[in-house]
């Protein structure tokens, strides 16, 4: 996902372009119109430069929806007290246990948004590392705003994807599974952790496999832990869902609720919560 690739799989060319607008894919094709067949395929990836002149055209364009937009990407939505970093900040703000306050405070709108009976009755929430794309910053201003407002284009640069939020339900023995699959993911390169809402508790181990501890998963901050034999409704958006980001656990999970646009979910949780300060990481415990 998101690399840049040229191979061939059972016989068909398949490219990736990488992510960004960063490359163009080149392809050629040599095409016998007669049969209708493809009888050639080539392909190269070629780097997209920054020492182009800008296009006159195309800036006209994009002036004038930035111009129409500004009133929805600068309306003021909510606050925070001070910087509710992500991992992609720099500084970062993830910790040593994967748990990053940005994608903290989206599970908690996620489990906001879900936990009522008709939207799905969620007891925990967890959300992608990989869908938390910025942080919030005290001091950026993007919009005429004041130092600690947060304005709609902000929220939307931190959970870009229009995502919808769902309900699955899930056995204890299937979020233990999932859980581990953060740590045997070829799709990342390496550990890739989802944050939970504030409620959920567990520890994971760099010694052996799995890595989450038994015993240590908690969906009532640590009070009691999760029946492996029994089951719980947790929320996540639909990519999660779909197994996306090797979390598959996902998909045999039943009773599936779809509900909101989690950008939808996590703009409403800051106006409800304003001004929104971030949250202790005190969720996911690294041991050894």
């Amino acid at each position: 996902m998101h690399q840049p690739y040229i191979c061939t799989m059972r016989g068909k060319l398949v490219t990736s372009a990488a992510s960004f607008g960063r490359l163009v894919t080149d392809i050629d094709l040599t095409i016998d119109g007669r049969a209708g067949d493809i009888v050639a395929a080539t392909a190269r990836n070629q780097i997209v430069t920054q020492d182009v002149p800008q296009d006159a055209d195309a800036k006209a364009i994009l002036d004038k929806y930035t111009t129409l937009s500004a009133p929805l990407a600068n309306r003021v939505i909510g606050s925070i007290t001070a910087d509710i970093r992500s991992a992609r900040d720099h500084p970062s703000g993830q910790n040593a246990a994967g748990e990053q306050p940005m994608g903290d405070v989206i599970a908690d709108a996620m489990l906001e948004a879900t936990a009522p009976t008709d939207f799905g009755g969620a007891v925990a929430a967890f959300m992608n590392s990989g869908g938390v794309r910025a942080g919030l910053l005290y001091n950026q201003i993007s919009g005429g705003e004041q130092a600690g407002e947060v304005t709609y284009a902000e929220a939307f640069t931190v959970q870009p994807f229009g995502n919808t939020l769902v309900v699955k339900t899930c056995t204890g023995q299937q979020i233990y599974d999932v859980l581990n699959q953060q740590f045997n993911n070829p799709s990342a390169g390496s550990n890739r952790i989802m944050l939970p809402s504030a409620n959920v508790r567990y520890q994971w181990t760099t010694v052996g496999g799995p890595h989450v501890v038994d015993g240590t998963v908690s969906f009532d901050g640590g009070a009691t832990f999760i029946d492996k034999a029994a089951t719980y409704r947790v929320a996540m958006n639909n990519f999660m869902a779909d197994g996306g980001d090797n979390y598959t656990v996902f998909r045999s999970c039943t009773d599936a609720l779809g509900g909101e646009v989690d950008l939808d979910a996590f703009a409403r949780y800051l106006g409800a919560h304003s001004p929104v300060a971030p949250p202790a990481l005190n969720r996911i415990t690294r041991m050894g």
